[in-house]
Parts: C-alpha cells; sequence; structure tokens
C-alpha cells in the first residue's frame, strides 16, 4: 500500500536555514573526484567526520552517505599501482540502481527523463551538484546541495534540491533512505509517496529503510533530511567502524 508523507519544517517549527550548523570539514580538499569501491566518475564530498556522501556522475544521483572516511590506495595518492579509492566505515545508505533514477511527470504519467551530469561547484562554503534531465525538446536543470546535520546524537543528511524549469513538467526523484530508527526521521517540504519500508536486522536489533518517489516543488526548494539511529554513533552491537555492509 503506498503512503504519502508530506510534512512542512513550519509546521514542525523547524526552520532550515537556523538549522543547518556551519561545518567544520574534515580535510582540505574535501570534495574531489575518483573511482570508488571500484565505481568510476564518482565525485566525493566529506561533509564532516561523520558524514561523507559520493555520487555517480554517469547516473547524476547519490551513491552512499556513510561514516568512517576513505581509504586513498592508488597510484595518485601512494604511488601504488593497481589499488584504487575504496570508502571505509559503515554505510547510513548505498544506491539501489534500479531504485534510483530521476523521471518526469506530466498529466498525471511519468515519463523518462534521460539525465546528464553537469559537474559541481562551491556556492558560500557548499557543494552543489548541478544535473540536466530532458524530455523531448524539454531541459530542466537541478541544483542539488548536501550538508551534513545533528539532532541530539544522530547524525544526518540534509539535501537541497532547486529546479530550473520552464515547461509543465514535474521532477520526480525515485530514492531509498536506510538507517533510520522509524519513518518520522524523514522530513520534507514536498511530497514523497513512500511504496516500500522494510526492517532490515543486525545483531542489536534494526533499523528502517524506506523507498519512494519524490516530487521536487517547482517554485522555491525542495528539502529532505534523514536523521539516521543513534547506534551508529555509540558503536553498539556489531556497528564498529570496521564494518564495511550497510545497515
Amino acid at each position: 500500500m503506498r503512503k504519502y508523507l508530506v510534512i512542512g519544517l513550519a509546521a514542525l517549527g523547524l526552520s532550515a536555514c537556523k538549522e543547518e550548523p556551519k561545518v567544520e570539514r574534515p580535510m582540505e580538499a574535501w570534495v574531489f573526484r575518483s573511482v570508488l569501491d571500484e565505481r568510476p566518475r564518482m565525485v566525493t564530498a566529506a561533509l564532516s567526520d561523520d558524514v561523507w556522501v559520493s555520487y555517480d556522475a554517469r547516473t547524476s544521483s547519490l551513491y552512499k552517505a556513510w561514516k568512517g572516511g576513505v581509504n586513498f590506495d592508488g597510484a595518485v595518492y601512494t604511488t601504488v599501482h593497481g589499488p584504487q579509492p575504496t570508502s571505509k566505515g559503515y554505510a547510513y545508505y548505498t544506491d539501489d540502481e534500479e531504485n534510483n533514477e530521476w523521471f518526469l511527470v506530466k498529466d498525471g504519467k511519468e515519463v523518462k527523463a534521460e539525465q546528464q551530469y553537469k559537474g559541481h561547484r562551491i556556492v558560500d562554503g557548499q557543494v552543489q551538484f548541478m544535473y540536466e534531465l530532458s524530455a523531448g525538446d524539454q531541459k530542466i536543470k537541478i541544483f542539488e546541495t548536501p550538508e551534513a546535520v545533528k539532532r541530539g546524537k544522530q547524525n544526518g543528511l540534509f539535501r537541497k534540491f532547486d529546479v530550473e524549469n520552464d515547461g509543465d513538467y514535474t521532477v520526480g526523484l525515485n530514492t531509498t533512505v536506510s538507517s533510520l530508527a522509524n519513518e518520522r526521521d524523514i522530513i520534507t517540504n514536498a511530497q514523497f509517496d513512500i511504496s516500500n519500508t522494510e526492517d532490515v536486522e543486525y545483531s542489536g536489533g534494526s533499523v528502517k529503510k524506506v523507498s519512494g518517489k519524490l516530487l521536487l516543488k517547482s517554485d522555491g526548494s525542495t528539502e529532505l533530511k534523514a536523521y539516521y539511529h543513534e547506534g551508529f554513533d555509540d558503536g553498539a552491537a556489531s556497528m564498529s567502524a570496521d564494518t564495511e555492509e550497510e545497515l
């Protein structure tokens, strides 16, 4: 059964501008391109010590969010040929390539969109990823700004989307949010059509994994926050910094 999650930030007494902290980056060159986890054309951003993200330039979408950093192996970093950079630590989220793609909606019907990665830039100290979607002669620009956030002991990821769209298409993104204590750990000011909720078991309990369709606002920014289970911060059960798998 499909469910709709529409949570207004104002109704919850939240102000995106006031809530987002000014984050200290964990390294000087905190945004970089490389092969990562044997995947080419990845762009990684060290948003904070607790939240790293990597985007796939081939799909113009988030590949992974995690805590733990990167093993900088390979000739560029260590002069050793063969190895390539890999993410280390535990994953809050790793993409599902079959359920992580852009689409357009017109007259209530989904239209498959061609996507193209247009690079990234730094705006007011934040990284902004740029994509272009096309359907026929229609071209739509999307600007995504990710940032690390915190709520109590919970680490989180804030994603802001801005759209330049002169046509009559609505932009949608198939996406998954995982490592949640419950569905209330997802906060958005747009429509998120939940298609599936799954309990993922680990040795110390379980977390929730939620999949759905996020419909981006045509007027103003679309905001999506996910706050991750506190267990990822206290080292409980098997959630060690050496655990590579997503929980």
